[in-house]
């Protein structure tokens, strides 16, 4: 014998149910996007810092143990190219402000991510946001940071990042006995 169904059919969801759930995720949405979109820009900037403060660490180190000098410099973006702006670190014994041909290449390099740019509050772009430091061996505009051969720094200074939307970050060096960024 069969039992007797109580007076409803297979159970689900209504539409107003779905459509209220969509309208409360929605209006979540509307308050996350921004917020997570600050974090990733403000990441992006850290990102940056971190790095070119760990490379001057590295190139610190290396003029020490190379007795040689080291530098830090900008590269700035070349459109033409499709290169985008990068930092870059390489040894220097002679002087000239290019990396040495019996060294590595490179102590090392890596691009600024985009949205990133050399940028110093109110109004300071490329090489002008660029603080202090030394002027570059290899001629041009450009300030470098050269870390000498007993780990001190040849002129106190840094560089400033920043992003479209008012963000800023430097990397500094100083005092310039010990070099420290």
């Amino acid at each position: 014998m069969k039992k007797p169904q109580c007076g409803r059919g297979p159970s689900g969801f209504t539409l107003i149910e779905m459509l209220v759930v969509m309208v409360l995720m929605i209006a979540l949405l509307l308050f996350a996007v921004p917020a997570f979109q600050t974090y990733v820009r403000q990441g992006k900037l850290w990102g940056v810092a971190n790095q070119t403060k760990t490379l001057m660490q590295l190139a610190r180190l290396e003029a020490v143990r190379r007795t040689c000098p080291t530098i830090i410099r900008i590269v700035e973006e070349d459109p033409l190219k499709g290169d985008p702006a990068q930092v870059e670190g390489f040894v220097d014994c002679d002087g000239d402000g290019v990396a040495d041909a019996d060294m590595p290449p490179t102590l090392g390099s890596f691009p600024l991510p985009s949205g990133v740019f050399l940028l110093a509050p109110p109004d300071r772009e490329g090489a002008d946001s660029v603080g202090k430091l030394s002027p570059d061996p290899a001629g041009g505009d450009a300030k470098v940071a050269i870390f000498l051969p007993r780990g001190e720094i040849d002129e106190i200074g840094g560089f400033r990042f920043g992003d479209d939307r008012g963000n800023f970050l430097e990397v500094w060096v100083e005092p310039m006995a010990s070099g420290r960024p």
